[in-house]
């Protein structure tokens, strides 16, 4: 009987990339993936530790897989095993704690080989000659830090029709608030000709959609010799770009970084998804400074701005954080009064939480828990009548969709411009995987009814 493995994946879509690769391992080794909430030999747990909440749920995690299996083997991987190994090794659930650091070779410590291990000249990484790399730098990188990627994923998970291509990992930002430099390391880009391997692979695979990711993904490209900008990057690769892939989706990028040519490829190209993640944290200029962020509000709003008039129907998102240390009720407000002004599309929020071995951690004038909840609420609120406005501002226009997963009396279906959205149609009429033009019919609070009709619809051959 093979061994049975599951994993589950906390916080962004690097980790997600991750665990595709990790996934991908246990199959080379003829290992049976099964769902996190059934019995397994092995529980992989890929944490983050942006929050203390964070935290807590990949402790829950780990107890839970415990209770599923006494006898399983429990693993701790991610951000939090590598900022808080001996935490975690002093839960009596756990049975081994590897951090980001380990994570290429983690498979290596659980199951044997069945097969030849793939020659070194068949990987292809961003480490490789050529890659800037100060003496201060080297002191910075951990040895397993400069291994190669992965240099080919075998199968598509069961339930991910649009991939993660991680692009870019680490940050060299020192915001007083994150963790996630000590948990990841300095930047480091992964080149452009691996990324290309990469999205052929997935396309052979029949992904039509890909969502390019990274810790600092505005930073792709800069590590490298010559350096080259993450816009210039970016248009190499959709020139490049292997025509399988008809959608291309970008994750978060800092506002300093959103240029120009950026926003002319998002409006121009067809390609890639007219949505765009912009990392705002505070609408107050007084507490990005304690934050050290490298903008301004006024330099945030011109940016969404641009984009906006770029992007008439697209989606704008932005991260919101409440709560840092020193953010009084009138920065809140003034803040407000900023974020209402914008023509964003919906807001992630969440509190500040102290991180130890951060300069917030030990700021004074902390915020009381009651107070940031409040502020979380004012601004989740705002964020729920905008994404209601954007699915209604859709109704009546034909957008791309792409099919999720079937669903009862339907599938789940995500639009270019990220609407959620249902349809309904006889089973087997569409595929996971599929692409169909189609109007929305209805704006609903999670998303939109769409009507399939008689549009033509593009599988994968």
């Amino acid at each position: 009987m093979s061994t049975r493995v599951a994993f589950q994946t906390l916080g962004c879509r690097v980790n997600q990339a991750d665990t595709i690769a990790l996934e991908d391992e246990v199959r080379s080794r003829d290992g049976q993936l099964v769902h996190h909430k059934d019995v397994a030999d092995i529980y992989v747990v890929n944490t983050c530790t942006v929050t203390h909440g964070a935290d807590a749920d990949a402790r829950k995690m780990v107890r839970r897989a415990k209770r599923l299996n006494p006898d399983a083997q429990v693993v701790v991987t991610g951000c939090y095993a590598q900022v808080a190994p001996e935490a975690l090794m002093a839960l009596p659930e756990v049975d081994l704690v590897v951090g980001n650091e380990g994570k290429q070779t983690l498979i290596d410590k659980l199951m044997p080989r069945t097969a030849p291990a793939p020659e070194a000249e068949a990987e292809v990484g961003a480490q490789q000659r050529g890659l800037r790399l100060s003496p201060r730098r080297m002191d910075r990188l951990w040895p397993s830090r400069v291994r190669k990627g992965k240099a080919h994923i075998t199968a598509l998970p069961e339930t991910r029709t649009r991939p993660f291509i991680k692009v870019q990992d680490g940050c060299d930002y020192s915001c007083a608030f994150c963790i996630i430099p000590q948990a990841r390391g300095i930047s480091r880009s992964f080149s452009l000709e691996y990324v290309q391997r990469q999205l052929s692979n997935y396309a052979a695979l029949g992904a039509r959609e890909v969502v390019l990711t990274g810790i600092h993904l505005g930073h792709w490209g800069k590590d490298l010799t010559p350096r080259v900008a993450f816009d210039e990057m970016l248009s190499r690769l959709l020139e490049g770009l292997d025509p399988r892939i008809a959608r291309l989706r970008l994750g978060s990028v800092e506002p300093n970084e959103v240029t120009p040519r950026l926003i002319a490829l998002l409006r121009d190209h067809p390609t890639l998804c007219p949505h765009l993640h912009v990392p705002l944290q505070s609408a107050d200029n007084e507490v990005l400074r304690r934050m050290r962020r490298l903008y301004t509000v006024e330099q945030y709003e011109q940016v969404i701005l641009s984009l906006r008039q770029a992007l008439p129907t697209g989606a704008i998102g932005a991260d919101v954080m409440v709560g840092h240390p020193g953010e009084t009720d009138q920065h809140f407000e003034r803040g407000l009064r900023v974020i209402d002004g914008l023509p964003w599309t919906y807001l992630h929020v969440f509190p500040f939480s102290p991180r130890r071995g951060t300069a917030s951690s030990t700021m004074d004038d902390q915020v009381h828990p009651s107070v940031k909840t409040e502020r979380m609420r004012a601004l989740i609120r705002r964020s729920d009548v905008r994404r209601h406005l954007h699915y209604r501002s859709q109704v009546g226009l034909e957008r791309q969709w792409l099919v999720l997963e079937s669903k009862q009396q339907g599938y789940k279906v995500l639009s270019d411009n990220y609407v959620p959205g249902v349809v309904y149609c006889p089973a087997d009429k569409l595929h996971p995987g599929d692409l169909f033009n189609a109007k929305v019919s209805v704006a609903t609070s999670s998303g939109a009814e769409v009507q399939l009709g008689s549009s033509e619809v593009s599988g994968y051959e």
